[in-house]
């Protein structure tokens, strides 16, 4: 499970998961080839950054920036992802190729949709050890977000239009849950209950009776969606931030929580910040709250080989 978020300039998303893998940052350069499975190679491409793995030479990002400042993140869609066979026309493209095929060609978000009704999103595995995942996405730049679902309709982009995604099931249907929560205020509760009893707050609060704080997805989108749309304005890219941060830890999972099937904990392992003006990528693990961050200012963007720097849970 997880949560992504846009908030001004900044894109990022809480990673949740119930085991534990190597993470780190992986920097693909502009020179590296990444090769796909059955559509041409790239060869030249703009730089990327962001958290994954790098597993026989291929950069499989769970999320990433290119340095032009456009973003992209894959979150669990289990029961509703279904992906395409072969398509002669169009070019295929597998669920782990699309994050490097996407930000490798595409500057903005009317670029990256461009590129998406060209292609056709497949049910390609990575390997044998590397099964397809069910995942839905968001694109974002510094102007606007899009989500991109494969389900039994097709491939549906849609508008994004309260920059927040959180997972199964499909985007519409999380839009349409809204509605349950219209009367839920930021603001000091009034007394709607009847006018002739005599009723008053005794609490700062109250006006959120009902907003959802449980752990299921559309409880997290419903409570990211409260606070993000009710985020005051800064002043200081600091505190820009440091409220980003503040929204995603407002709907990460805590261990012990929630447990999944297996017994085994659910929580988030990761959460991470994506400045699209400042092209930089911070990061906090569950064991530090201290962002570290990297910038495309770091490397050499024209080599053509990926750097890895190590994901440091303490």
């Amino acid at each position: 499970m997880c949560t992504a978020i846009r908030y001004g300039g900044m894109f990022g998303r809480n990673f949740d998961l119930d085991f534990e893998f190597e993470q780190n940052v992986l920097f693909t350069p502009r020179n590296f080839e990444i090769k796909r499975k059955n559509a041409p190679n790239i060869r030249a491409h703009y730089a990327i950054m962001g958290m994954g793995l790098c597993i026989e030479d291929f950069p499989l990002y769970y999320d990433a920036m290119n340095e032009k400042g456009l973003g992209m993140a894959g979150l669990n869609f289990p029961g509703y992802a279904e992906y395409n066979g072969m398509d002669t026309i169009k070019e295929n493209i597998a669920t782990f190729e699309l994050i490097p095929s996407v930000l490798g060609c595409a500057k903005n978000v009317s670029e990256a949709i461009k590129y998406l009704k060209n292609i056709n999103i497949t049910s390609v595995p990575f390997s044998e050890v590397y099964p397809v995942t069910p995942l839905h996405w968001m694109v974002a730049d510094r102007e606007r977000s899009v989500i991109v679902e494969c389900d039994k309709r097709g491939m549906t982009v849609y508008e994004d239009s309260v920059d927040l995604l959180t997972n199964s099931p499909a985007y519409d249907i999380h839009l349409f849950n809204l509605s349950n929560y219209m009367a839920i205020s930021p603001k000091v509760a009034e007394n709607r209950f009847s006018d002739k009893l005599s009723l008053s707050s005794y609490s700062f609060g109250m006006g959120g009776i009902g907003l959802p704080g449980d752990y299921s997805s559309m409880s997290r989108f419903v409570k990211g969606v409260f606070l993000l749309h009710n985020s005051p304005e800064f002043e200081t890219d600091e505190e820009n931030l440091a409220h980003f941060y503040r929204l995603l830890y407002s709907v990460a999972m805590t261990k012990g929580a929630v447990q999944t099937k297996s017994g085994k904990p659910e929580f988030t392992q990761y959460s991470c910040c994506m400045d699209m003006s400042k092209l930089r990528y911070s990061f906090t693990s569950y064991n530090s709250l201290i962002p570290k961050s990297v910038c495309f200012a770091d490397f050499d963007l024209n080599t053509n080989e990926v750097s890895i720097k190590c994901h440091d849970n303490n």
